[in-house]
Formats: structure tokens, C-alpha cells, sequence
């Protein structure tokens, strides 16, 4: 995801979500890719960051994302 200022998904549209560290360093080299905690609310709050209300949001069955249906998206679980 780029840092656009427009937010992704509207009522009826599907958005796919999934928290991830893209990055293996190997023999020493390449950069070190640093990873803020993946919390509930961490995640909640880079999800209404950038996903309207109302959204579908599609996620892997990760606890941290249980909270979605409460916070006006409609939550699809996928494993």
C-alpha cells in the first residue's frame, strides 16, 4: 500500500487485508526491515486509516481482526 491519502473500499466492495514483513537478510546484507507491534489496535487504527466504513474487509482468521464487525466493516474471514 502507498501512502495516497485516499481511502481504499465503500459499502458493497470487498478489500483483502494482511499484516506481513516482507524481508529476509541474508549472509548480512540487504536492509533491516523494522516492524511496529501488530496489535489489535495497532492494526484497527491503520485499518480506519485507510479503509472507509462500511467496507467488506476479507482477513486470514487472526484474532487481532475479530474486531472489525464492531467497528462498522463487515468482517469475512478466510483460512
Amino acid at each position: 500500500m502507498n501512502n495516497s491519502s485516499e481511502k481504499l473500499g465503500r459499502p458493497g466492495q470487498i478489500v483483502e487485508i494482511d499484516e506481513a514483513k516482507v524481508g529476509k537478510r541474508k549472509y548480512n546484507r540487504g536492509r533491516v526491515i523494522e516492524v511496529p507491534n501488530r496489535t489489535q489496535d495497532t492494526l484497527l487504527r491503520i485499518i480506519q486509516d485507510r479503509i472507509l466504513p462500511g467496507t467488506t474487509v476479507m482477513s486470514d482468521c487472526w484474532r487481532a481482526y475479530d474486531c472489525l464487525s464492531s467497528h462498522d466493516y463487515e468482517h469475512l474471514k478466510e483460512n
